[in-house]
């Protein structure tokens, strides 16, 4: 699952034919993907000793989907559920970095605005940066709860903070769309649109999702994931997504047939490692 980063990349060649005898004495690389394979190439590596069979985040067990009963009693408990007929739409920023919790803040102000009743789940990247956060919270008029001073939510809460570690998968249930975080500058690179595919989670992420290129590529040609070239323009997409349920339905099935599509990467890799120190 071998993979190079720009900037590593970029360091590597600095060292130019250092850094292919530096290679060189590695038997066999399997890269993650092709572009990553290109690059170590590029560096000098055989051609002939490197493969790719896919991301092998495909194959880490998928997060539990939970059922329809299981689902409206997280919604409850994050106090998303509403006494109304119409169920409040739910949107979360799924491992968000710095600069993108007070852009969903704005983009939550702007759906409501138009009259749809969003709520937004914010699922940091770091925990530790909840003080940072609550004040961002605390400088809007909009109901919030913190997860880490008690899991349940008063009712008809507007924003909920999961501020712990590890609950992002479980969390990103109660969701009806997800934003990826790291995607929008200044921040660059990306967090694995991977795990929201697996949910069938409709998806959008901004124009900086380099660590994962070739996924984003693959995504949007399957028509499984929205991305935004303009930051500037998030927002008026997120709050039309927020209120096409029938575009969100289409993003889901396909995020869902495309990630079914790419499983089964571990397997081709072990036959072909097995087929290797065999022959």
């Amino acid at each position: 699952n071998a993979r190079l980063s720009d900037r590593s990349f970029r360091r590597y060649q600095k060292i130019g034919k250092i850094a292919g005898r530096l290679l060189d004495k590695i038997s066999f690389i399997y890269a993650g993907n092709q572009n990553d394979a290109n690059r170590l190439i590029k560096l000098g590596y055989a051609e002939s000793k490197v493969k790719t069979f896919g991301n092998l985040k495909f194959d880490v067990a998928p997060a539990r989907v939970l059922d329809p009963i299981v689902r409206a009693e997280l919604r409850r408990t994050l106090g998303f559920a509403t006494a109304s007929e119409n169920e409040p739409v739910v949107l979360l920023g799924s491992s968000t970095w710095p600069g993108e919790e007070a852009l969903l803040l704005g983009i939550q102000q702007e759906a409501i605005s138009r009259g749809c009743d969003c709520r937004l789940l914010l699922v940091p990247r770091h925990a530790e940066r909840r003080n940072e956060i609550i004040k961002l919270l605390e400088a809007q008029t909009l109901s919030f709860h913190v997860r880490s001073k008690g899991e349940t939510a008063v009712p008809d809460n507007r924003i909920y903070l999961a501020d712990t570690t590890g609950e992002l998968a479980y969390l990103s249930n109660a969701a009806d769309l997800a934003f990826i975080g790291k995607s929008t500058a200044p921040n660059q690179g990306g967090q694995t649109p991977i795990e929201a595919a697996a949910l069938a989670l409709p998806m959008i992420f901004g124009p900086h999702m380099e660590n994962f290129r070739e996924i984003t590529r693959s995504l949007l040609e399957s028509s499984a994931a929205i991305q935004i070239r303009e930051t500037k323009t998030l927002a008026q997409t997120t709050v039309e997504l927020l209120q096409d349920l029938d575009r969100r339905h289409r993003l889901s099935h396909e995020a869902q047939n495309w990630y079914r599509r790419n499983r089964g990467v571990s397997k081709r890799l072990a036959q072909d490692i097995k087929t290797k120190m065999l022959g």
